[in-house]
C-alpha cells in the first residue's frame, strides 16, 4: 500500500525580510560587484568594453552580425553602415583565389554540401557560380549542369530543369540522368509525349534501372488518362453541338426567335438550357427555362438580378402561363404580406422585339406566345413579368419611362 508522506511546512522568513524585491537585490549585488566599497569613484572601463556597454542590445546584435563568424543574415556594410564590410569582402575574395578550375571546383564542392543538407536554392547558386567560371574542364561543367538540373527539378522549376538537361545532353547524350530528369520535369507539366520520348532514351541507356522503369509506367498511365479525358471531352462537346443544332432547327420550325445579347448570362443558363422533354429526342416538346419577374412599385426594371423572381426551370411549350402561375402561386410568396400575387389576381407580360410589351393571356401556351414573331427568347431564357392586375397601368407606364431612359 502506498504511503503519502507529508512535506514539512516551509520555515518562515526572519523578521524584516518579508517584503524583499528580487530586482532590487540583483541591482544591489551588481553595484557591490562593480563598485565595491573603497574603490576609486569614476573608474573608467577599457575603451572596447565601454563602447559595448554604451550600446543597446539591438545595436550590439547589429554590430555582431557584421562579423562573418556571427552572421545570421548578409550585411555588406561596415561599422558605420555605409562603407564596405572589409572582413566580408576579404572572405568573398577568397572564393576566387586559385586557378579557374580550382575556383569552379570549390563552388561545386560547396554546392554538393548544400545539396546534401537539402539546401537546394543555395546549391543551385553555387553550381551557377561554377558554370560562370571560364575553365577548360568540360567534365566539371557537365557535372554542375546536371546537378543544377536536379536542384531545379526538386524546387519545381521545371522549365529551367528542362533547359539544363537540354544543355547537358547537347554535350553528352549518352548519360541517362539528364534524360530521366527531363522526363520527370516534362511529366510534371503534362508534356507527356515529350516525357515518353525522354524516358525511352533513358531506358535504352539503362534498361535495368528500377526508377527509370517506374517513371516509364507513370508516364504511360498519365498518357492513357489524358487520352481518355480528351476523348470524353470531345464526345461531350460533339453531343452538345449536335443538341444545339437540333434545338436551333426545332426553334426555326416553330417560328420562335432566339437571340444573343451582351447582357450578363443568367447563373442557371448552363444547368437549365432549352431542351427536348426527352433529352435528344426532337419528337418530344421543348422545355424552356423561364424567369418570372414580380413587379412591385419601385422595381428597377433594368436590373432584373435585383428584382424579386422565381425560376421555372422546365416550362413546357405546351403549358400555359395560367397553369404555371396556379402552381407557383399556390402558396403565398414569403415577402407578399399584402397578398397581391395570387393565381387569379395577376397578369403576365413579355417584352416584344421592338422593346414594347405584349400581354400573355392566361390560357395561351408558351409556344403560341413565342411563335407569333413579336417576342424572342433572349440568351436562352424566357422572361415574363408578373404584375398584380391593380398595378397593370402603373407597370406599363414604368416600362415606358424605363425604355425612354435607356
Amino acid at each position: 500500500m502506498a504511503v503519502i508522506e507529508e512535506l514539512p511546512e516551509l520555515p518562515t522568513l526572519p523578521p524584516g525580510m518579508e517584503n524583499l524585491d528580487l530586482n532590487d537585490m540583483i541591482k544591489r549585488a551588481a553595484d557591490a560587484h562593480f563598485n565595491p566599497p573603497g574603490a576609486a569613484p569614476g573608474a573608467e572601463l577599457p575603451a572596447a568594453i565601454a563602447a559595448v556597454k554604451s550600446q543597446t542590445p539591438d545595436e550590439f546584435l547589429k554590430q555582431l552580425n557584421k562579423m562573418p563568424l556571427f552572421m545570421t543574415s548578409l550585411d555588406e556594410t561596415g561599422e558605420d553602415d555605409s562603407a564596405p564590410n572589409d572582413a566580408l569582402e576579404a572572405i568573398k575574395a577568397l572564393q576566387y583565389e586559385g586557378s579557374p578550375r580550382d575556383i569552379a571546383l570549390n563552388f561545386k564542392t560547396q554546392g554538393n554540401d548544400c545539396f546534401k543538407a537539402k539546401q537546394y536554392r543555395d546549391a543551385r547558386e553555387y553550381y551557377t557560380k561554377a558554370l560562370r567560371v571560364d575553365c577548360d574542364d568540360a567534365e566539371l561543367q557537365l557535372d554542375c549542369t546536371n546537378n543544377r538540373a536536379q536542384c531545379n527539378l526538386l524546387l519545381g522549376n521545371y522549365a529551367k530543369c528542362i533547359a539544363d538537361c537540354r544543355a547537358a545532353l547537347s554535350r553528352q547524350p549518352q548519360r541517362e540522368k539528364p534524360w530521366f530528369r527531363a522526363a520527370r520535369a516534362l511529366l510534371a507539366i503534362d508534356r507527356v509525349p515529350e516525357a515518353a520520348a525522354c524516358i525511352e532514351n533513358a531506358m535504352a541507356l539503362k534498361p535495368e534501372h528500377a526508377q527509370i522503369a517506374e517513371l516509364a509506367v507513370k508516364i504511360r498511365q498519365r498518357g492513357d488518362f489524358l487520352a481518355k479525358k480528351e476523348a470524353e471531352t470531345k464526345a461531350r462537346e460533339a453531343a452538345k453541338a449536335s443538341a444545339a443544332r437540333d434545338i436551333a432547327i426545332a426553334l426555326q420550325a416553330r417560328g420562335i426567335v432566339s437571340k444573343k445579347t451582351s447582357a450578363e448570362p443568367w447563373a442557371f443558363a448552363e444547368e437549365y438550357p432549352i431542351a427536348f422533354t426527352a433529352p435528344g429526342d426532337p419528337r418530344t416538346p421543348l422545355v424552356f427555362p423561364t424567369v418570372l419577374v414580380y413587379y412591385v412599385p419601385g422595381t428597377d426594371l433594368t436590373r432584373l438580378a435585383a428584382a424579386k423572381t422565381d425560376l421555372v426551370a422546365r416550362f413546357s411549350e405546351q403549358s400555359s402561363i395560367g397553369e404555371q402561375l396556379a402552381e407557383v402561386l399556390a402558396q403565398p410568396l414569403p415577402w407578399d404580406g399584402a397578398r397581391e400575387f395570387t393565381p387569379d389576381g395577376v397578369e403576365a407580360y413579355l417584352e416584344t422585339l421592338v422593346g414594347g410589351l405584349v400581354k400573355w393571356g392566361r390560357r395561351v401556351s408558351l409556344m403560341e406566345v413565342l411563335a407569333g414573331g413579336k417576342t424572342a427568347v433572349l440568351d436562352g431564357v424566357v422572361v415574363a413579368y408578373v404584375v398584380p392586375k391593380a398595378l397593370g397601368k402603373r407597370f406599363v407606364e414604368d416600362w415606358r419611362k424605363m425604355k425612354m431612359r435607356v
